[in-house]
C-alpha cells in the first residue's frame, strides 16, 4: 500500500470519528436551545464565518426568523422575520437544496434588505436546509468567510451533515416538548392536571 493511499486513508477515519463525535454531541441535547447552542458550538469549529445564522420557518406564513444570529451586527437581526421567499434563505427553504454563493452580487436570489438594516457587507454564502423528510422547516446560514476566500464543496458537506443531525435533534426536542405538555395538561379541561403539582 503506498504512503499517499494510506494518508488518505487515515484521513478518512480522522473526518468519520469528527462526524461520530458530532452526532452524538447533537444528538445528546434535549431541548431546542440546547440542540441550537450545540450546532453553534460544532460550526464554531468547523468554519470561520464572519456572520453566520439560524433561521425556522413559521408554519403559519412560511416567513423565516431569526432564532440564533452570530457575528458583525447580529443583535439587530433577533427580531426580524423574512417574508416567504426571500433571499438565498427564502430560496433554500422553498427548493429544500444547499447552495455556495461565491458572490452575492452576481446571484439574482440575493435580497440585500439585511444588508441595509445592519450596515454589514454581504460577499458570499453558504447554506443548507434544516428539514425532517421532504419537509424543510429552517436554514442555517453562513455570511463571509474571515480570510475572505470563497467557501468549498467540502464545507457544504459538513455544514449539510451539522443540519442533518440538528434537524433530527430539533424535531426530537419538539417531540419530547409536546409529550411533556400531555403529561401535564387534561385533555378535556384544558387545565393543568395532578403530575404538574406534584
Amino acid at each position: 500500500m503506498s504512503q499517499e493511499k494510506m494518508s488518505e486513508d487515515f484521513q478518512d477515519l480522522v473526518n468519520l470519528s469528527v462526524f461520530v463525535d458530532m452526532a452524538k454531541a447533537i444528538a445528546s441535547a434535549t431541548t431546542i436551545e440546547d440542540t441550537l447552542n450545540e450546532v453553534m458550538n460544532q460550526i464554531s469549529q468547523f468554519f470561520a464565518p464572519l456572520n453566520w445564522s439560524v433561521m425556522l420557518r413559521d408554519s403559519s406564513t412560511g416567513d423565516l426568523k431569526f432564532i440564533i444570529a452570530t457575528g458583525k451586527d447580529s443583535d439587530q437581526l433577533t427580531k426580524v422575520r423574512l417574508p416567504k421567499g426571500t433571499g438565498i434563505a427564502g430560496w433554500i427553504v422553498e427548493h429544500g437544496r444547499s447552495v455556495i454563493v461565491e458572490d452575492v452580487h452576481t446571484d439574482e436570489r440575493f435580497d440585500p434588505t439585511i444588508d441595509q438594516l445592519t450596515g454589514f457587507e454581504t460577499k458570499s454564502i453558504i447554506g443548507v436546509p434544516l428539514k425532517s423528510g421532504n419537509k424543510v422547516f429552517g436554514v442555517i446560514e453562513l455570511v463571509n468567510r474571515i480570510d475572505g476566500r470563497p467557501f468549498t464543496p467540502f464545507e457544504l458537506k459538513v455544514l449539510t451533515t451539522i443540519a442533518d443531525f440538528a434537524a433530527i435533534a430539533i424535531e426530537k426536542a419538539y417531540y419530547f416538548r409536546a409529550l411533556k405538555k400531555l403529561a401535564t395538561i387534561d385533555p378535556l379541561t384544558g387545565v393543568c392536571n395532578r403530575r404538574t403539582f406534584q
